[in-house]
């Protein structure tokens, strides 16, 4: 199995390409994600992205580091957007398909040795935006969704004590749902996420776009501005436009390509 592992400000994936690897299936895939993601006995990583072919676009279907399917990761789209421009299947402006519809995306290389590029997502419309309140949780967190379900923490005073509550709240929502913890710090935001069929996240681009969407709701952001959200692994430039949708920018990165000898289904 041919494979390319990336990231997108430490987010990582093993990205699978149908087209490198015509034996393999999508069910074969999810099955083995797992033992893939394991960080000690595997290649490690967040999630698998598998890149295919729809209708003669490109598309991506997100495979979470559990084996659970996710209907959209916006660092991940970026990394397959890069994927795509290094082989010539797509421009520096196209779309790519994935469970939340076919979203725009424009990628350009930022080294010479095309290693890294910087790439925009138009991620669509935040949709169900709505509180809903968390066992132990003094105000509702905001709920909304950007392709996938997300809960946000504004609550400053109670930052620490949020965080650890995390993984009981994640269980709550039946299905789970990626956890977004933001604080407000000067005209950008601080972003910690734990992100459903993971855990906690160097980042999360879909959480970055959800944070943004929630404090500008809350008026702790105006509309329009592109705002800096900064999460461990690095930084992300998100414009919310209310009408208009939500544009995520940031890098992608690749940081090796490889192989797993002999049966691909029997990959450790």
């Amino acid at each position: 199995m041919q494979f390319t592992k990336a990231h997108g400000c430490g987010n990582d994936f093993i990205v699978v390409d149908a087209r490198e690897n015509p034996a393999l299936r999508l069910p074969e895939l999810v099955a083995r994600a797992p033992r893939l993601c394991e960080r000690r006995f595997g290649v490690g990583a967040d999630g698998v992205l598998w890149v295919s072919e729809r209708e003669g676009r490109a598309e991506m279907t997100v495979i979470n580091a559990d084996g659970s399917l996710s209907e959209m990761c916006g660092n991940g789209l970026r990394c397959v957007a890069h994927h795509l421009l290094l082989r010539g299947r797509l421009g520096e402006e196209g779309e790519v398909l994935t469970g939340a519809g076919a979203l725009m995306v424009r990628a350009a290389l930022t080294s010479d040795d095309g290693r890294a590029a910087r790439v925009t997502v138009w991620m669509g419309h935040p949709r169900a935006l709505s509180a809903r309140p968390f066992a132990g949780a003094a105000a509702p967190l905001t709920t909304l969704s950007m392709g996938n379900p997300h809960a946000v923490s504004l609550d400053e005073g109670d930052y620490a004590r949020r965080l650890a509550l995390a993984e009981g709240w994640a269980r709550e929502v039946e299905g789970g749902v990626n956890l977004s913890f933001a604080r407000v710090r000067g005209e950008g935001l601080e972003l910690h996420v734990h992100e459903r069929g993971c855990g906690w996240t160097l980042a999360c681009g879909t959480g970055a776009c959800a944070a943004v969407v929630a404090a500008t709701a809350r008026g702790l952001l105006p509309p329009g501005r592109p705002t800096r959200v900064s999460l461990p692994g690095g930084a992300l430039e998100v414009r919310y436009e209310p009408g208009a949708g939500v544009w995520m920018t940031g890098p992608a990165e690749i940081s090796f390509h490889g192989s797993v000898q002999g049966d691909p289904l029997n990959l450790i």
